[in-house]
């Protein structure tokens, strides 16, 4: 698509998006496959979504876990990552011990094409999440205009249960960025968008902003598989990688492998 309307486009961040069918998960039976996503409580500074991409890992947008106008990390110390929490209960709690930001994300008062496409983070967890009905979720890769996809978010208002859309689609795309039809709000950033396969549910995006295109309300995600390998290769060599654009490069700690896997051909 044209990337300047696209820019344009993302006049204001969440929230800004599609009406959409939410189905909350209040029960174990309604979050059943998905407890490997959680609410990540950011101290004063609110919460956002994020999902476990080993049991060490959570992936989440940068700009949940950032200064808004100095791009600065947050303290990780005041980060925890709750999966499947709903109703006040959850699977596991885990504090962070690292984490690492998109060195090209660069925040600012509006989202654009650049920090939407880089607005990724991984989190590295104090201890690992070894549970078996926690299971994180493999990484898939591109996809079409027309697929359909689904997301799973703690948004504005339903901040104590998960909810997920099961039906909303790709209307276009650009460079590291999908343009969805997919509702979105605050809490609703860092939220994992899923193909179904064969296989099970593949992350293939994370939901970075809100904002209008085409004359309609849309959401946008930057797509994982690129930026993810990246992230995962920054934090295996870095010990305190947490501001963007900021590296330390040091021998680090190896924190599980992370699988990608294309999506099926017809």
């Amino acid at each position: 698509m044209r990337l300047a309307a696209l820019i344009l486009s993302l006049a204001m961040s969440l929230p800004a998006a599609a009406e959409g069918p939410l189905r909350r998960l209040d029960t174990a039976t309604d979050l059943r496959g998905l407890e490997g996503v959680g609410r990540i409580d950011l101290g004063r500074e609110g919460y956002c979504t994020g999902a476990l991409v080993t049991p060490t890992l959570v992936l989440t947008a940068a700009h949940c876990v950032t200064d808004g106008e100095t791009g600065e990390a947050f303290n990780q110390e005041t980060i925890t990552f709750r999966a499947a929490f709903r109703n006040g209960e959850e699977a596991a709690r885990r504090g962070v011990r690292r984490m690492v930001i998109d060195p090209a994300y660069r925040p600012g008062p509006k989202p654009t094409h650049q920090s939407v496409s880089h607005d990724l983070a991984l989190l590295e967890l104090d201890r690992s999440l070894d549970l078996p009905r926690v299971q994180p979720f493999e990484v898939s890769g591109r996809l079409e205009v027309g697929d359909t996809v689904r997301v799973v978010s703690y948004g504005r208002g339903r901040s104590d249960a998960p909810s997920i859309e099961e039906a909303c689609s790709v209307l276009d795309r650009a460079p590291r960025v999908l343009i969805l039809d997919c509702d979105a709000d605050f809490g609703s950033s860092g939220a994992p968008v899923f193909v179904a396969t064969p296989q099970g549910l593949r992350i293939v995006s994370v939901i970075s902003a809100g904002g209008s295109w085409d004359g309609r309300e849309a959401s946008f995600a930057v797509t994982v598989e690129e930026g993810l390998k990246r992230l995962s290769y920054e934090l295996r060599r870095a010990t305190n990688l947490v501001s963007a654009g900021a590296k330390r490069l040091e021998v680090g700690k190896r924190s599980g492998a992370i699988r990608f896997q294309r999506p099926p051909t017809n």
